[in-house]
């Protein structure tokens, strides 16, 4: 089965994410954990991706201030990334396909509830059920713990100065990620799946 699992999730990348120079604050003088607080006024990316098991992904970009909602959710993620170009993952194999997505509020929709319905009907894709969806956590989805991860970890150590220049280093990092790695992400996953 999950060699035909599919991750899909939504992160942001801030156009300070690049070549960054950490400002770390904390509330309070006496406790030692130091968190980055990066300044949400700042321009930013949204980032749509995709990871298969045995295929790799896009990395879909939408500039600007893109709401956060169930109706961005599926005409971004699912629709585009599934609706289109699921047939072609795994030809003649439609049916076997189950599609991974986290917690957040506006997967669990109502309205997500009822597009993975129709997908199941349409295009025998299965979304997993909202009952079914682990713990909401960043280790339960490889998107999270890894993917969004390492791209931020790639901006750090670049130099972009626009928000083109970070689509850029997005999309050449995502595509330099090869197809062996995405699989021991995926072992990964199904060893943090099981310890859950």
């Amino acid at each position: 089965k999950w060699e035909y699992v599919v991750s899909l999730d939504e992160g942001w990348f801030y156009l300070e994410d690049c070549g960054a120079t950490e400002n770390y604050t904390t509330e309070n003088q006496d406790n030692r954990a130091w968190i980055r607080q990066p300044d949400k006024r700042k321009a930013w990316i949204q980032v749509h991706g995709r990871w298969c098991h045995n295929r790799f992904g896009t990395v879909p970009l939408v500039p600007g201030k893109v709401k956060v909602n169930a109706d961005n959710y599926i005409d971004n993620v699912p629709k585009p990334l599934l609706g289109g170009s699921g047939p072609n993952l795994y030809p003649g194999d439609t049916h076997k396909i189950f599609v991974h997505h986290d917690k957040a509020s506006w997967h669990t929709s109502r309205k997500a509830a009822l597009y993975a319905a129709d997908l199941k009907i349409r295009l025998g894709i299965t979304i997993v059920p909202n009952e079914e969806i682990q713990v909401k956590s960043p280790d339960c989805n490889p998107m999270d713990f890894f993917g969004f991860g390492l791209l931020k970890q790639w901006l750090q150590l670049r130099r972009a100065t626009t928000l083109q220049g970070v689509r850029k280093v997005l999309e050449d990092e995502w595509n330099n990620v090869s197809q062996e790695t995405v699989k021991k992400v995926f072992d990964s996953w199904k060893r943090r799946c099981w310890l859950i």
